[in-house]
């Protein structure tokens, strides 16, 4: 990906984000008693269920962003490469 650097290191620090933010809830589940929320409620430690559930959203939309912005770069590295082609044979 010549063209796309600034994107691959992005891509790569967004993945690594949401490996730390999966670690966090982790982290956060086992402290917070979690499986308590189905049968006492949310009223017991709700700070840390709370973060439970963020840490968790962070990590899927961090990993999806990252995986979606190397494909998009790939998919456009591939047009530029045909685009490059095609200026190469017109000339």
């Amino acid at each position: 990906m010549r063209y796309f650097e600034r994107v691959k290191k992005l891509s790569v620090w967004l993945i690594l984000i949401s490996v730390l933010f999966f670690l966090l809830m982790i982290i956060f589940y086992n402290t917070s008693n979690f499986k308590e929320l189905i049968y006492y409620d949310i009223n017991d430690k709700p700070l840390e269920k709370l973060l439970t559930l963020v840490s968790l959203l962070i990590a899927i939309f961090s990993l999806l962003l990252g995986i979606t912005l190397r494909v998009i770069a790939k998919d456009a590295e591939e047009d530029i490469g045909v685009v490059e082609k095609l200026i190469r044979t017109e000339d």
